[in-house]
């Protein structure tokens, strides 16, 4: 017997990192603790909304893995960051072996116990978490208790005592991390052969302009102003977007020549992975995606060095390190527009460039600082 219409299963996506179903036609992230996942799609098939029921405390007394639900839930529809939302459910997951201590009796000394926990884990290749991802998780926590103050689930006193941890120091735990450095343009220059024309574009438009991957794979054509000279684009979901911040991302002439034959195909992200033969699922039944998913960038990038590295090898070249593509991520090209940024024009103008706000800029220099983007734009872009 075939399963009804809109009864679709919860499963696990490896691809994007959580618990996924199809409604209507859609993909909905369900998060990665699958009860919560399982309760998200009985909830859809009644309402027809990706949220979980109300909260409904057993005995009037308010548990973690209740507040981790409601939050995981308005957390959801809050951010627009994927990014943001996995660390934010990673966190929550965590949180696991808490789940039926009373909310308001998690403190301070919980909080430092939830982070041994972090400090006893291991990724996949085996290494220990890192110092500031068991940083951000701490602190993904602290925020979650600093909503369910918000609504009136905790006392004030809760949030106060789990403020007063603060975050590991080097040396005091986890595993340190490098910065993450630059991808040299020769590596970018190699790989790009080997790129969908699709995927080759996302590269190219992260380099002339210095967005965040996330950024590029969202791009609509309704997000972009046709001026004269520089382009102005601002897209509607950003890492700062749920802040209430404005991101406006200047193209410059090169930018725009690489947009045009996109901009002329009618429909609302105007990059698809349907337009890339490397990105179509083995499938026939699987249609792919409307947009790419920074997973799926980053898996372009990592086949097209792969192959530029095997046609290395078939041309018989020698098998020097320098002769081989090293792997590489689509962060990495925003730090490489950084430096070359900062390196020609200096710390400021590229912050202003890149739409940092590490560098405080008031009101009034506003219109100067868009100045000095476009002009930037206007030559490197």
């Amino acid at each position: 017997m075939p399963r009804p219409k809109g009864d679709s299963p919860v499963r696990w996506s490896q691809s994007h990192g959580q618990y996924v179903l199809y409604h209507n036609r859609k993909l909905v992230r369900l998060g990665t603790n699958k009860v919560a996942a399982e309760r998200q799609r009985l909830a859809l098939l009644e309402t027809g909304e990706t949220k979980c029921p109300p909260i409904v405390a057993s005995g009037g007394n308010l548990s973690v893995g209740e507040a981790a639900a409601a939050y995981h839930a308005f957390a959801a529809g809050h951010y627009r960051d994927s990014r943001t939302i996995n660390r934010i459910l990673i966190a929550i997951e965590a949180l696991t072996p808490f789940a039926d201590l009373p909310a308001a009796d998690f403190k301070g000394r919980t909080l430092r116990q939830y982070r041994e926990t972090l400090l006893g884990r291991r990724k996949s290749n085996g290494e220990p978490l890192s110092r500031r991802y068991i940083n951000h998780l701490v602190q993904a926590i602290q925020m979650m208790f600093g909503w369910l103050v918000s609504e009136d689930y905790v006392p004030a006193d809760v949030l106060l005592s789990l403020r007063t941890v603060k975050a590991l120091e080097k040396g005091k735990g986890g595993r340190e991390k490098p910065p993450v450095p630059p991808v040299p343009d020769s590596v970018i220059e190699a790989t790009l052969p080997f790129c969908g024309p699709t995927v080759s574009a996302l590269i190219q438009l992260q380099r002339l302009t210095g967005c965040r991957p996330g950024e590029a794979i969202g791009c609509k054509g309704a997000e972009i102003k046709q001026t004269p000279g520089v382009w102005w684009w601002t897209p509607d979901e950003h890492k700062n977007a749920h802040r209430g911040k404005a991101r406006v991302i200047p193209i410059g002439p090169r930018g725009q020549a690489l947009l045009r034959p996109f901009l002329a195909h009618a429909r609302e992200y105007l990059f698809s992975p349907a337009d890339d033969c490397d990105s179509k699922p083995a499938n026939p039944m699987i249609r792919p995606g409307t947009a790419y998913t920074i997973a799926a960038y980053e898996n372009a990038i990592k086949r097209a060095v792969r192959r530029a590295n095997r046609a290395t090898v078939k041309a018989g070249e020698m098998l020097l390190l320098g002769r081989l593509v090293p792997a590489w991520c689509p962060g990495q090209i925003r730090h490489t527009t950084a430096t070359e940024i900062r390196r020609q024009f200096g710390r400021e103008a590229a912050a202003e460039f890149l739409g940092h706000s590490g560098l405080a800029v008031i009101d009034v220099y506003a219109e100067p600082s868009a100045q000095t983007a476009a002009e930037i734009a206007a030559k490197v872009g």
